[in-house]
């Protein structure tokens, strides 16, 4: 008896060394008066383990080959209405094998000072707290995560400067968004020490100074929107203007005396220069009506399906064909998560999830949410001209109409002085290489399958090819001679030399 009392024991929910504090997150949430909170964590009970798989977003690996015991290493609860405060976080820190926590787009509110994410040091990886309405300064806490790989805090009500020394400290970070709070100060230079940094945004807050020059090459002028005293690149606002800005105000501070004289000379100013203005706008507007009528005289190529938002190659420009995309807007698309596919010399080729995010978790099982585009960015050729620009941006415009079996549709591109976006539909199919000689574990395609054209290839004496045969549609075989030769794999179905026939696939 005292046996069978010691096993019950032993498996019971109260031996999971993270059943108490998970269960005090839930005692937290429902303690904040709404019921969404306590109908979101339903399956989490005293009755059952949380690594049983009936936890609502709870998943759990064992610690180590040899061990029977296991451990919640990833709790994701996003959109699911969960209210609280900062203490509520606080009781998932105490889970300290956790690996990847998301609680966005939620209702937690309170200061993340007050809360402590050092016990998740050894683990974490993924902390996404963005959606909900967390206040106060950034969380010091946080620095101490030193396998920090994603860091999502956007779209709360954090204010203060962000800590300068985040770039020697989160060194392993790959993502870094603080849009959408109300954070003050410079951009840290340190962030330019970030190896494997890919992306971030601070758009949406109150920062100011000069961007660092890394950054500024870095990343497009989306990440820094919505930051009036930010200046330099890649935003259009010169950072000496602002500085001029400052001795203005000084120099205004005049004794009393001189006070009325000195506020009629700023007015007169003030009037002289917006009549400069208006005039020079209104040079600028006559120029680009002029140039707007000679490029439409001179098009001939239809734009029905295309939309643009400027035709200069000066300035940004969305297009779209076949009506795709409506709700394509580069902010989108810079705010989507991304995986790099591949880099070259002159274009970085990036897998976006527009509207949901993407990671890879512990275990290698990726999630993905929302529209799953294949971007390509190209970045401004050094020495290039504006009529070298503006070729690529109709060599984009003429791809977007090329619509063939083999070839991947160009949905959209975006075109700027410094980039040049492709958008293209995502193909999950793998690449011709790995079709025709396999990858991994993969077989090669077989010879019937390989359709539209082929090559004979004699079998005596070394193996020598003829020219390309090509099949007409509905054919089953054509003639092929034999032109030129050059080594190559033979077909298996090939008899002779010198001339026959070649079997086209059905």
């Amino acid at each position: 008896i005292l046996a069978l009392l010691a096993a019950a024991r032993a498996s019971s929910p109260a031996a999971s060394p993270d059943a108490a504090s998970l269960l005090a997150f839930k005692s937290a949430c429902a303690g904040a008066g709404r019921g969404t909170a306590t109908a979101a964590l339903d399956s989490w009970t005293e009755s059952i383990e949380p690594c049983s798989g009936e936890w609502r977003g709870v998943t759990c690996q064992r610690s180590s080959s040899s061990s029977a015991t296991s451990r919640v290493r990833r709790v994701v609860l996003e959109g699911v209405g969960l209210a609280g405060d900062a203490g509520a976080i606080a009781a998932l820190a105490d889970v300290p094998s956790l690996s990847f926590l998301s609680l966005k787009n939620n209702t937690f509110t309170g200061s993340l000072r007050d809360v402590d994410f050092s016990p998740l040091a050894p683990h974490l990886k993924l902390l996404y707290l963005s959606g909900n309405g967390f206040s106060g300064r950034f969380p010091e806490s946080i620095l101490r995560l030193r396998h920090l790989r994603r860091l999502d805090l956007s779209g709360n009500r954090l204010a203060g400067t962000i800590p300068p020394e985040i770039g020697h400290r989160l060194r392993a970070l790959v993502t870094l968004h603080l849009a959408r709070n109300s954070f003050v100060g410079s951009v840290p230079s340190s962030l330019e020490s970030m190896p494997k940094l890919a992306e971030f945004n601070v758009s949406g807050n109150k920062l100011s100074g000069k961007i660092p020059n890394h950054l500024a090459a870095a990343f497009p002028a989306s990440s820094f929107l919505g930051n009036p005293e930010l200046c330099g690149a890649p935003l259009r606002r010169r950072c000496d203007g602002q500085r001029q800005r400052a001795h203005t105000d000084a120099d205004g501070e005049t004794p009393h005396g001189q006070g009325r004289r000195s506020s009629h000379d700023r007015w007169m100013v003030v009037m002289i220069m917006a009549a400069v203005g208006a005039a020079v706008a209104t040079l600028i507007a006559a120029a680009l009506c002029a140039v707007l009528c000679l490029k439409n005289k001179k098009s001939t190529r239809p734009r029905a399906n295309s939309r643009t938002s400027s035709m200069s190659t000066s300035r940004e420009e969305t297009v779209r064909f076949d009506g795709c995309c409506e709700e394509f807007d580069v902010r989108a698309l810079m705010m989507g998560a991304a995986e790099m596919l591949g880099k070259g010399a002159a274009a970085t080729t990036y897998r976006v999830v527009m509207g949901g995010q993407h990671d890879v978790g512990d275990a290698g099982a990726e999630e993905t949410k929302g529209d799953e585009v294949v971007v390509k960015r190209l970045r401004r050729r050094e020495g290039a001209t504006r009529e070298d620009e503006g070729g690529r941006r109709e060599l984009a415009r003429e791809m977007g109409s090329w619509r063939h079996a083999n070839i991947v549709d160009l949905r959209a591109f975006y075109a700027s002085e410094e980039e040049l976006l492709l958008v293209f539909d995502y193909i999950p199919n793998g690449s011709l290489h790995s079709l025709l000689h396999g990858a991994g574990r993969r077989r090669t395609a077989r010879w019937t399958f390989r359709g539209g054209c082929g090559r004979w290839c004699g079998r005596s004496g070394p193996p020598r090819c003829s020219t390309w045969s090509c099949c007409g549609p509905g054919a089953r075989r054509t003639r092929w001679w034999r032109s030129s030769r050059w080594p190559c794999s033979v077909p298996p179905t090939t008899r002779g030399s010198g001339r026959g026939w070649l079997w086209c696939p059905r």
